[in-house]
């Protein structure tokens, strides 16, 4: 019996069926033939019953296909079963013809057939069935040896392995469930992930093009490579959308803090009342402990509440947190964090200070080493490259041709006022790649100007600015980005009537992965069934 002990809890330690079972047969063939095991899985609800495992020895090639079940099959072999664990079938009509016929199924004289429920921990596979064709050595002699490892068979002693072969399978089997489920939600995070380095034209995450280091951004970056190696919090203040997210993040990657979490957080986006708790609770973590030794970045710092304040500013002085919930009567219960706070805002704090709404020691804190970012209107210099980079990233994210912007181009985009600033001049860009549709950037359209040769001409010196009134009168006509996007995609479905991968496939043309475009078209809920139907 020992060696049948050490099958069993070798087989057990494996993570797919087929290997656990070829530890299983060897214990089995002590005691007789195996002319098959089958494992089958019913998908009752969607009417088809699956072999997960087909096995004989004198036939390797066994092609494991779905075959169509009704419900009346399963219900017929668990009325055989009669609650019982395991039953042994020698007449092959007691079992369902329709079971029967799929399978080939068969019994001679001298065999039978074991048939017994997948368990594990004490809860049945209720639809996958283990199914043993097997002819005992009832009359054969056996050498010394061989009665030494394998006992005689008896009924009892042999079920009870049959018993026991279907736990090991059941463990293994909700392994390998769990495996597979894992890869498909990695194989979905991989492609999540493309999808989103695609969206935002990058290559990984680790970090962004800076565009305008040498000049716009020069005294910017000068401040950034000051602060990054020390542990000193910092405070980025600027105009909306001037850049300040992507400054946080080379700060966090040049500093010592690189190899652990950077999150973000918009302190605006959060309700009043949930800030503490989704910021500083213990069940479930918040920001501060989810980030710590990394960095937090804490977007619409002037949001903070008045007890957030408090609860931030003990945070930078004793390096301390007191997580909601607990006593805060008990120092003892105060957990230590090492953490960067970088925070930032498009507001005048010192405002809010005089107006009592912002913690003036928090301001102290914070303000130690402030670093003001520049508009989009002061670092014009940079437009070239900077134009040139999100047409790039747009050609990237669509799928389309690359149409870099001309001296024209940078010559117009340069007279608009930008009160969006970087973040604005992206989306500008994305829409003009749109409606160029790779040929060209349509940069006069997509700022909502109808005419960009008779804006022109009444303005010779190219000097004057697009006025803000115009401009929002001229947007009203301007498509959603989202809509452009979503033509354009079923535009290219509709051309290959809905064929995703392969030759002359969607992906194909756009060149873009085929999981990174059907997770877009999800996004944007195109259905390709109906470009198939259409086309048929």
């Amino acid at each position: 019996m020992i060696r049948f002990l050490e099958l069993w809890k070798t087989a057990g330690l494996q993570n797919r069926l087929e290997d656990a079972l070829s530890y299983l047969v060897q214990g089995l063939s002590h005691w007789g033939v195996i002319r098959r095991i089958l494992v089958l899985q019913w998908e009752n609800a969607l009417g088809y019953v699956e072999p997960l495992i087909d096995y004989s020895p004198d036939k390797n090639d066994v092609s494991l296909r779905r075959k169509e079940c009704d419900s009346a099959t399963l219900a017929e072999l668990k009325l055989l079963y009669g609650g019982r664990p395991m039953i042994a079938v020698k007449n092959i009509m007691h079992l369902p013809i329709r079971f029967v016929e799929q399978f080939s199924l068969k019994i001679d004289e001298n065999a039978a057939l074991w048939l017994s429920w997948l368990k594990h921990r004490k809860q049945p596979f209720s639809e996958t069935l283990l199914l043993v064709d097997f002819l005992p050595r009832f009359r054969q002699e056996k050498t010394a040896e061989q009665k030494r490892e394998s006992p005689e068979l008896n009924a009892a002693l042999f079920d009870e392995y049959i018993l026991e072969c279907a736990s090991v399978l059941g463990i293994v089997l909700e392994r390998e469930t769990a495996f597979r489920r894992l890869s498909q939600l990695r194989e979905t995070a991989e492609a999540e992930k493309e999808a989103i380095l695609t969206r935002f034209g990058r290559r990984d995450l680790s970090s962004e093009t800076i565009i305008g280091a040498d000049q716009g951004l020069r005294r910017v970056l000068e401040r950034v490579n000051l602060i990054a190696a020390t542990h000193s919090p910092v405070l980025l203040f600027g105009e909306s959308g001037s850049g300040k997210a992507l400054i946080a993040r080379t700060i966090h990657h040049r500093s010592s803090f690189a190899p652990y979490p950077f999150l973000r957080v918009n302190c605006g986006a959060i309700p009043r009342e949930l800030m503490d708790s989704q910021l500083f609770g213990m069940q479930p973590p918040g920001a501060f402990l989810r980030t710590n030794n990394g960095t937090i970045f804490l977007d619409d710092v002037h949001k903070l509440t008045v007890s957030a304040q408090m609860r931030l500013l003990q945070i930078l002085e004793n390096g301390v947190l007191k997580p909601i919930g607990m006593n805060e009567q008990i120092p003892a219960q105060t957990i230590p964090i090492e953490i960067r706070v970088i925070a930032a805002t498009d507001h005048d704090l010192r405002l809010y200070v005089s107006e009592s709404q912002f913690s003036e020691e928090l301001w102290y804190k914070l303000a130690a080493f402030p670093i003001r970012l520049p508009s989009l209107r002061e670092r014009l210099d940079d437009m070239p490259d900077l134009a040139k980079h999100f047409a790039e990233r747009a050609a990237t994210r669509f799928g389309l041709p690359l149409a870099t912007p001309s001296v024209r181009d940078v010559e117009f985009l340069k007279q608009y006022s930008w009160p969006g600033n970087i973040r604005e001049l992206g989306a500008v860009i994305d829409r003009a790649a749109l409606l160029g549709n790779g040929k060209t950037l349509d940069i006069a359209t997509a700022l909502g100007v109808p005419n960009r040769d008779s804006h022109r001409g009444n303005d010779p010196n190219g000097k004057r600015r697009i006025h803000d009134k115009n401009r929002w009168a001229a947007f009203q006509s301007v498509e959603p980005f989202e809509s452009l996007e979503k033509r354009y995609l079923e535009y290219v479905i509709s051309v290959t009537q809905g064929r995703i991968e392969g030759e002359h496939g969607a992906a194909e043309l756009l060149e873009i992965n085929p999981n990174t475009l059907r997770s877009r078209l999800k996004r944007l809920g195109i259905n390709i069934r109906i470009f198939k139907n259409d086309n048929k």
